[in-house]
């Protein structure tokens, strides 16, 4: 599992390691979590990064500026590691550091998977570039010549057979490098190296209610807090938790 993360966001990854991140820590899980960062801050972060590094021994640094329009070349580093490293893995997650996974609901989706190469999450289809130049996703002609994006899950959280890593970073090689990253990785490269995308309503690019119910039954939620992390975590591992169904149709499907 593999969380982008940047340079200064010591809260959000030590939030991780105590909350869902914690499940590599149990002797029966086989479960690595890594936060991957890029470069460019400042002498003083850099020293606190190295002293979390030596403490933790989970962080991958690369030598590209953390930038929003970089989020494409930082998942391509992503890929080239879990290549070069983590081969002998089954599976790949690739999240952001204010998302919530509930771990045992992902293995349980990924189980369920038949075929050996695929990419898992919540896939957008018939998606066309925006064109208005005030948006936060202005795409350029220019850019991005086609009328509709290929196929492609959310980048705020999807997983993958390790099988299929190598084939989407050798692909990416050769593809024209996108500011997007999910239309980039998982729907050009995915697209170029015929990997199948996998759509699994659990996987929310939203934010549902940060309690526990409103988790309990998904994979993963979007735009958490530090403390919202910690609460909704608290809150699943109650064992006289109760839910209501009506609850979840009312936070998590609207």
């Amino acid at each position: 599992m593999v969380v982008c993360t940047s340079m200064t966001n010591f809260g959000e990854r030590e939030a991780i390691r105590n909350t869902w991140g914690a499940v590599e820590r149990d002797t029966n899980s086989n479960i690595t979590v890594l936060f991957l960062i890029g470069s460019g801050g400042s002498e003083d972060t850099q020293k606190q990064v190295f002293n979390e590094s030596n403490i933790y021994k989970d962080i991958i640094q690369e030598s590209f500026t953390d930038s929003y329009r970089n989020l494409s070349i930082k998942s391509q580093a992503l890929l080239k590691w879990i290549s070069t490293f983590c081969l002998t893995a089954k599976y790949a997650l690739k999240t952001d550091d204010d998302m919530y996974v509930n771990v045992p609901n992902l293995l349980s989706a990924l189980k369920k998977q038949t075929l050996d190469k695929f990419i898992l999450g919540h896939v957008f289809v018939d998606v066309h570039p925006v064109q208005e130049k005030t948006s936060k996703w202005y795409t350029p002609v220019k850019d991005f010549s086609e009328k509709i994006y290929p196929s492609f899950t959310s980048g705020t959280t999807y997983s993958m057979s390790v099988k299929a890593v190598p084939e989407l970073y050798n692909a990416s090689l050769k593809t024209k490098n996108f500011w997007l990253e999910d239309v980039f990785i998982t729907g050009l490269c995915a697209r170029r190296a015929k990997i199948p995308r996998i759509h699994d309503r659990g996987f929310y690019y939203t934010k549902p209610a940060t309690t526990g119910c409103a988790y309990r039954n998904i994979i993963t939620g979007h735009g958490n807090t530090i403390q919202e992390i910690y609460k909704i975590h608290k809150e699943l591992l109650e064992l006289k938790l109760k839910c209501s169904p009506w609850l979840f149709w009312l936070c998590c499907v609207f």
